[in-house]
């Protein structure tokens, strides 16, 4: 008897344009978005170990905007905590 397969619930904060643009890249190409993340995360575990300078080009620009959207997260939740006043 197999083990059941587990999974674990990924909640994530997009904003309209970046939701739409993940489901209108999945519809074009016969999938869904939870079939794309789940599949990007195994693709992305092949390059765990991969330093910066040696990943491909496309993921290196992934990362690096993703930088700059978390950055700027980041600094919008510190500035609207009313304890860091």
């Amino acid at each position: 008897m197999e083990a059941p397969e587990r999974r674990r619930q990924l909640n994530a904060w997009l904003t309209p344009e970046s939701l739409a643009a993940w489901q209108s890249f999945a519809e074009r190409h016969g999938t869904n978005v939870t079939a794309l993340v789940e599949s990007f995360g195994h693709y992305l575990q092949g390059y765990a170990e991969t330093p910066a300078q040696r990943l491909p080009k496309f993921l290196a620009e992934v990362i690096t905007r993703s930088q700059q959207v978390a950055g700027s997260r980041s600094s919008r939740a510190r500035r609207s905590n009313p304890r860091d006043t």
